[in-house]
């Protein structure tokens, strides 16, 4: 398998939307972008959402560590222009045949990997590992998903 080099969008998708929000997917999808980085992160009551770092002060209207909220707590929130925190389905299904997702795992355990790896089953989607303490890479591996370094 060949893999040629593509374009990829980080953050806030040419600075009309909130990084990890469905717009910026959206805008990536309008302009024909290839690749769109998205980061994956756990609420307190073990939900998987789409979200970047720990703390919600600053990208949302809320604040507090993301891990102490529960998800019902933190759909509620916005990150801009009226959206709301996603779940990784969502992306998914927006994503499907139309931009390829690098997904960056942030602390996620391996059943929620294993959630998430079902979940892209049908798609050429990858998710990419980031874990420091690089605990959980044989777990990852046990899911059969890609792992990009």
């Amino acid at each position: 398998m060949r893999i040629s080099p593509g374009i990829i969008t980080h953050k806030r998708a040419g600075f009309h939307y909130k990084e990890n929000s469905l717009g910026a997917l959206r805008w990536c999808i309008e302009n024909q972008i290839e690749w769109r980085e998205i980061d994956v992160a756990l609420t307190g009551d073990g939900r998987v959402v789409v979200f970047h770092g720990d703390n919600l002060g600053g990208s949302t209207n809320g604040s507090g560590l993301i891990a102490t909220k529960d998800y019902d707590e933190i759909k509620q929130l916005e990150i801009g222009k009226e959206e709301s925190i996603s779940l990784p389905r969502d992306f998914l299904c927006t994503a499907k045949s139309k931009v390829k997702l690098h997904i960056e795992l942030k602390g996620i355990e391996h059943h929620k990997i294993c959630e998430l790896q079902k979940m892209i089953q049908d798609q050429k989607q990858f998710i990419v590992l980031h874990d420091e303490t690089k605990s959980t890479w044989g777990k990852i591996l046990e899911c059969n998903l890609w792992i990009l370094f």
